[in-house]
């Protein structure tokens, strides 16, 4: 579905330039779940923003399908921080938004947004406007959204980051749910090891320093996914990578 190819990116900073990633390559498969996590510099937003087509690389190339991407497209649903919401459109009238974009027929709209906020348990909350919802409610009406592009990937950054620690479990549930319904193919950058074990299917570890992977990391844990022994192995063990990045750093 997604290959990264030999990507670089660096940006000018008083003069010289700042390396951000440096001969990248990696692939990912057709509804694949897949995590980036690293410390703090080492480019996940970046490479996701490159990926997303919002920012271009200095030097490789990313492709989708073997065609390059140069630019956004509705073949990508993008997924931030900070729900990407019109406050002045009611949550259905945001999904209806991105039903419009995909080019659903006018009269259809309603029933298919509707349709969209069932899936995220949305549906009572249809006629209210994003500044009445809470945190979690304006991440599920979010990927109500992005999920109303029909995309065939969806791309997260850090989606749950400004959650509370119980809301941001169930978020990591619905995404699981949705995940195995729709088998998009998903990548997810998140500073949490756990959430990254708890969702995905391989984790990446990004560096810092050597401005690419650290290394790729197969997760073979039976879902659904509990604080088994393994799994508390495999988060020392990525602990482990980037503690030692930011110690070396």
């Amino acid at each position: 579905m997604i290959k990264v190819e030999k990507l670089t990116k660096s940006y000018r900073k008083n003069g010289t330039d700042l390396v951000v990633l440096e001969n990248l390559s990696f692939e990912v498969k057709t509804g694949e779940f897949l995590s980036l996590v690293g410390p703090t510099g080492c480019g996940k937003t970046t490479l996701l923003n490159i990926i997303a087509g919002l920012e271009r690389p200095t030097s490789g190339k990313v492709l989708i399908r073997d065609r390059e991407v140069n630019s956004p497209g509705l073949d990508r649903g993008v997924v931030f921080q900070e729900a990407p919401l019109f406050p002045w459109k009611t949550v259905s009238g945001n999904v209806e938004l991105a039903l419009k974009a995909k080019g659903v027929n006018l009269n259809n709209l309603k029933e298919s947004a509707r349709e969209y906020l069932e899936t995220v348990d949305l549906v009572k909350w249809s006629d209210h406007y994003p500044k009445e919802l809470s945190g979690g409610m304006k991440q599920k009406a979010a990927l109500a959204k992005a999920l109303a592009q029909d995309p065939e990937i969806l791309l997260l950054d850090e989606p749950f980051g400004a959650l509370d620690a119980q809301t941001r479990i169930i978020m990591q549930e619905e995404l699981l749910k949705i995940w195995e319904r729709f088998r998009k193919t998903i990548l997810l950058v998140t500073h949490s090891i756990d959430e990254s074990i708890f969702l995905s299917d391989r984790i990446i570890v990004l560096s810092a320093r050597r401005k690419g992977a650290r290394e790729m990391i197969e997760v073979t844990l039976p879902r659904p996914r509990r604080p088994t022994e393994k799994f508390w192995e495999l988060r020392t063990r990525i602990w482990e990578i980037i503690r030692s990045e930011v110690m070396e750093s």
